[in-house]
């Protein structure tokens, strides 16, 4: 289980859900769990928002299919370089930093 901390659960769900197409498993004492698909599964948790960021990488078929879609969602990409690729990197709403690669 990959925890990332939120500040706010219920946002966070809906970005996760709505924007990324992440499928919500569990809710329950403000921890939402997130099936990510080939058994990982994301644990949003309520933590202040000076609690440390994350980053995490999310393995995608089609890296500029995946980003299309996500910018048709309104999410704002940059690349910057993560494990020596170049990735297609953004921000969730908690200022974690998420980035795409090819699977």
């Amino acid at each position: 289980m990959i925890e990332v901390p939120v500040g706010e659960v219920a946002t966070a769900v809906r970005f996760w859900v709505e924007t990324l197409g992440v499928k919500l498993v569990g809710l329950e004492g403000g921890v939402a769990t997130l099936d990510l698909g080939q058994g990982a599964q994301l644990a949003l948790v309520d933590k202040p928002k000076s609690a440390p960021r994350v980053a995490l990488g999310l393995a995608v078929a089609d890296v500029a299919r995946a980003v299309a879609l996500l910018e048709n969602r309104g999410i704002v990409f940059r690349t910057e370089g993560h494990a020596g690729k170049a990735a297609s990197t953004f921000s969730d709403p908690e200022g974690n930093t998420l980035y795409l690669f090819e699977s």
